[in-house]
């Protein structure tokens, strides 16, 4: 049922452009039959040389918004749900960090995934990481 009412949103948030395009394409094709009925074939063929450039143009136009614009909301969608997922994942390393003895905790506190989700660090390999030593610097706080 959800997934009815959601197609069913995207069909009218699409209804709007439809009568846009149906509009352009009326006006392009009576500008056509206009100049078909009034003037000779010679100048007819000429004015629709010129309009036959702009119906490309807006032809390709047309068919580039629909068919693009399914592909943007699945990417905007796979991205929003990257995001929960890393919240998530983030989520879960803190808890399980959290739950880590002192000992186990020093073990792996400078592996590069470590620092990179639970202190948003650079990579270990940036020099704000390495000491004068080159020893690991102490997580940042």
């Amino acid at each position: 049922m959800s997934q009815d009412k959601g197609n069913n949103q995207r069909i009218l948030s699409l209804v709007g452009s439809i009568i846009v395009a149906v509009a352009i394409i009326a006006l392009v094709g009576s500008v056509g039959l206009a100049a078909i009925l009034r003037y000779d074939a010679d100048n007819a063929l000429k004015i629709w040389g010129v309009l036959g450039t702009i119906v490309g143009l807006i032809t390709g136009s047309i068919a580039t918004f629909f068919f693009t614009r399914q592909n943007v909301e699945t990417v905007k969608e796979q991205a929003s749900a990257a995001k929960e997922e890393a919240k998530d994942n983030k989520a879960a390393l803190t808890t399980t960090v959290a739950a880590l003895t002192p000992e186990q905790w020093q073990g792996i506190r400078n592996d590069p995934p470590i620092r990179r989700i639970l202190y948003n660090d650079p990579p270990p390999t940036s020099p704000r990481h390495v000491g004068e030593g080159g020893e690991p610097l102490p997580p940042a706080r």
